[in-house]
């Protein structure tokens, strides 16, 4: 065999595998191991950048373009396997709807010091599940037919992927003697009959207590037609730049070329924790892996770290902020600034204020600033240097361009804390629109509203039965509302 065709041969065998995420709004239950492979994906994200697990605990996959990190269960690190089964009890009560929120909880359990929680808040769409969609020509019951994952999900995983990415990476290191731990919420509508998830106890509270100076952040909102899930964080741990020459390293992690397994079919008890089942935790942590898109933007600062929409004419990407579009903006037809025709209804740039205006590069720079400044709560010229891969100089340039607009509270500090009401109230005004300001408030609407229609179905109308799902009864109530995972079990970060 060639030396040129065994290199092929090789080139194909490591090629990262494709999974396939099917569209959640087909069934409840699709919808719930949607939501479950999605809080794998953020927690094995979050506990590789929290360096909570050495590198070799996780597997390097790409999601949309952005680099996200798997957990796998191995033998010589227990605690992965800890975390997988809280994460797959935790689910058990998801199935069964009375899951409100999933917390966890980075602490000094010692002190009594809580550093950080990560919450993944819960809720269900119970009008949609106890009646079925029919067809009131035919009778007949209304199916989805489509399995792709429909647009605006793709661009809420997106958003909430990054959002982690970015806030996450913003932290300071974790101290060498903290624990993490989960906690558990439930709803009011507890069947006598549940258990527990194993490792769990009853607990009076989240007791979960917070300096004053401790930052909640909201990182995203997913929602299907059935169910939804929000994530937000509370740290006390926020980088204060001190020095602004100062790197902020991330865990080594080697890239890796080739599919990894989750968990060895033929793995053995350890004698702290069982292992997860090999089957259970492949369809926890399996997650689509798309092609990069290639990103050809003004801001000539060509990453993904910002929400993108695609040009009709050249099919490349461009980052919405420099189009003046709010990451939950949509447009039917956008053309870059290099396709546009002045002569064209068809090919007019999506902004046409950016044709021959000679700042449009930082303009759109600085814009893509204000939309990061959302998602934190403290930046400096530092952020805008890690953020947008800036020479030194420009980061600074926006970072005063910030204080001067009084986006920012004054202080001596190289980190300045975002002023977030008087961001919303004026930054989008000016710099974006009226449209992007409507569409952010938008965005700002009841965490626990939720998507009640699909253009994947096709319906003349709806006519409602008032029977309750089969497989989802109602049982007699019982009054625990909280639980915690057993302190013996609590995971230890890495040094």
């Amino acid at each position: 065999m060639s030396y040129q065709v065994q290199l092929q041969k090789s080139k194909q065998e490591t090629r990262i595998k494709e999974f396939v995420l099917e569209n959640p709004n087909i069934s409840v239950q699709q919808s719930v191991e949607f939501m479950r492979k999605l809080t794998a994906v953020a927690i094995s994200t979050i506990s590789f950048l929290r360096n909570v697990f050495p590198s070799s605990a996780f597997a390097t996959k790409k999601l949309d373009g952005t680099k996200i990190w798997l957990l796998k269960g191995t033998d010589d690190i227990p605690a992965t396997h800890t975390l997988i089964s809280w994460i797959k009890g935790a689910f058990e009560a998801v199935r069964a709807h009375i899951l409100k929120k999933m917390v966890l909880v980075i602490e000094k359990p010692d002190e009594g010091i809580t550093l950080e929680v990560y919450s993944f808040t819960f809720s269900y769409n119970f009008e949609e599940i106890s009646c079925q969609l029919l067809n009131e020509e035919t009778g007949h019951q209304l199916l989805v037919k489509s399995k792709n994952v429909p647009d605006n999900i793709k661009r809420a995983i997106q958003q909430l992927i990054r959002s982690v990415l970015v806030s996450v990476q913003g932290l300071k290191p974790l101290p060498s003697n903290c624990e993490l731990s989960m906690r558990l919420e439930f709803n009011e509508n507890v069947p006598v009959d549940f258990e527990l998830p194993k490792f769990f106890t009853v607990v009076d509270s989240l007791d979960i207590n917070f300096p004053p100076e401790a930052h909640t952040i909201k990182l995203g909102k997913v929602e299907s037609k059935f169910t939804a899930i929000a994530l937000s964080t509370k740290t006390v741990l926020n980088k204060e730049y001190e020095n602004p020459e100062d790197e902020f390293v991330q865990p080594s992690q080697p890239e890796v070329e080739s599919p990894t397994r989750f968990v060895d079919n033929d793995i053995h008890n350890t004698n702290q924790f069982p292992p997860a089942e090999a089957t259970a935790l492949t369809e926890t942590m399996s997650l689509v892996s798309l092609i990069e898109k290639e990103i050809s933007c003004i801001c000539e600062c060509n990453n993904e770290l910002s929400a993108v929409i695609k040009c009709c004419s050249c099919r490349t990407y461009q980052h919405k902020a420099c189009y003046k579009l709010s990451d939950d903006q949509e447009r039917p037809q956008h053309i870059c600034v290099n396709c546009h025709e002045p002569n064209s209804s068809d090919k007019a740039c999506t902004d046409v204020e950016l044709i021959g205006n000679k700042n449009r590069k930082f303009e759109a720079l600085y814009r893509r600033a204000l939309v990061h400044c959302l998602t934190t709560v403290r930046v400096s010229s530092k952020t805008f240097t890690d953020l947008l891969e800036l020479p030194k100089q420009m980061a600074l340039k926006i970072f005063n361009k910030l204080e001067n607009d009084g986006f920012l509270r004054p202080g001596k500090s190289p980190s300045r804390s975002v002023k977030t009401e008087h961001l919303r109230e004026n930054a989008f005004n000016n710099y974006f629109g009226p449209s992007s300001v409507a569409q952010l408030e938008l965005m700002d609407t009841d965490e626990n509203a939720l998507v009640r229609s699909s253009n994947d179905i096709e319906i003349i109308s709806l006519k409602r039965t008032q029977n309750l799902d089969d497989d989802y009864p109602m049982g007699q109530q019982k009054r625990f509302k909280y639980a915690s995972n057993q302190r013996q079990y609590n995971i230890q970060p890495c040094p």
